[in-house]
């Protein structure tokens, strides 16, 4: 392939990745403002001012394009659950925008409790797992040798899983069956910093 044709090629698979993902942000938009039940191609072309056939070429059914906006959300999440830095910015980002995104959230948390791998729909699992290993709410044992305490495998998912859990679920329970009359800002900072405190205890081992 010459210079110029490879050129050619990138240029034009960044024009594609640039369109597919401004139009799953759309998707994600309309969920958002007229719930799931309204999403489609042709609704979605409108809204992006696109032929139909443009984006018929992005994603061949409604339910490709909603497992697009799942999987948007899934790895949106995860990016933001195990972000570097301080952990407040980032479990406040994480709660608000299940708050900000309620039916999509119910779509995909409907995926991840049918028996789908959690990796599917969460890439980052395995780092949200690395994370929870350091938390003091994770049983730690001694090595028996006089070497560092390690986390136990399964208390580190589980507490990874509860992590997943207090970040999507508990907040919209809180929100609507709790406190209605709290603002979505409001819950999410909150909950980050019971959350944060959680996280930033004296850890714990067991010998």
């Amino acid at each position: 392939m010459s210079e110029t044709r490879q050129t050619l090629e990138q240029r034009r698979n960044r024009n594609y990745e640039e369109t597919h993902r401004q139009l799953v942000e759309r998707a994600v938009g309309l969920i958002g403002r007229d719930g799931v039940e309204s999403l489609t191609v042709a609704t979605l072309a409108r809204d992006a001012r696109m032929n139909r056939s443009t984006v018929y070429y992005h994603f061949d059914s409604r339910e490709s394009l909603l497992a697009a906006a799942k999987e948007w959300f899934g790895a949106r999440l995860g990016e933001m659950m195990v972000a570097p830095g301080d952990s407040q910015t980032w479990l406040e980002k994480a709660v608000h925008s299940s708050l900000s995104n309620p039916e999509l959230m119910h779509e995909w948390v409907m995926d991840l409790v049918n028996d789908t791998p959690i990796h599917r729909n969460f890439p980052r699992w395995d780092d949200l797992v690395e994370l929870a290993s350091r938390s003091p709410q994770v049983v730690r044992h001694e090595d028996g040798k006089g070497g560092p305490s390690a986390a136990l495998p399964q208390d580190a998912e589980i507490w990874a899983t509860m992590l997943l859990a207090s970040v999507v679920m508990a907040p919209r329970v809180f929100r609507v069956a709790v406190r209605p009359d709290q603002e979505v800002e409001l819950v999410s900072r909150h909950y980050a910093q019971l959350l944060r405190r959680m996280l930033q205890s004296t850890p714990r081992a067991a010998r």
